[in-house]
């Protein structure tokens, strides 16, 4: 008996959801386009490529540094194997501790360079997160103002970040891109309302 109310109730509880959903008013529009056409995209665009480039240009010095460290290790190597028969035992013994020396310092080169190339990800990360904030922003506005006058309840997005396809389909009249692009003063391309 308890297990029919329950099945009752439950299926009552998902007929009340869907009646509700059905009965909001759903719009779509393609918001990658949206964003691939602002103003403000393009230029955040361009300030995290200067930064990239100064972020790399920071650690080309370091690796130039230790590409050096390495011929000279790599001639240093060479130099030890050549002298095999000709130096005495104590020569031989300070040349490969001057090796392991180098094998050391190459080692611990190696290690700030991948510190320092995952710290200059972490930043170029933050730089877009913290550029693209406002940029969203002021996208949101827009599609909140687009709802409200349109009516709509959601606003979904067609595509999403990789181009796969969320709203498989849905009417023309309900695209809201090309009233969005106007919203925020873009030029609407042709495919806009497509």
């Amino acid at each position: 008996m308890k297990l029919k109310n329950i099945i009752l109730i439950s299926i009552f509880t998902l007929a009340c959801v869907f009646s509700a959903f059905a009965q909001s008013k759903l719009g779509h529009a393609n918001i990658e386009m949206v964003l691939a056409n602002m103003p403000e995209t393009k230029s955040m665009q361009q300030s995290l490529q200067t930064y990239q480039k100064q972020l790399a240009k920071q650690l080309e010095s370091k690796q130039l540094y230790a590409q050096e460290k390495y011929k000279t290790y790599v001639a240093k190597v060479e130099a030890y194997e050549a002298a095999q028969a000709s130096k005495t035992e104590a020569e031989l013994k300070a040349m490969e501790d001057e090796l392991k020396a180098m094998e050391t310092e190459l080692r611990k080169l190696d290690e700030e360079i991948k510190q320092e190339t995952a710290k200059a990800e972490q930043k170029l990360a933050k730089k877009q997160a913290d550029l693209m904030a406002p940029i969203t922003e002021k996208l949101e506005a827009k599609i909140k103002e687009v709802a409200t006058e349109k009516g709509y309840d959601y606003i979904l997005n067609m595509v999403d970040g990789a181009g796969v396809s969320i709203v498989l389909y849905g009417p023309d009249e309900r695209n809201v891109t090309k009233e969005i692009m106007v919203k925020l003063g873009i030029k609407v391309p042709e495919e806009a309302g497509k």
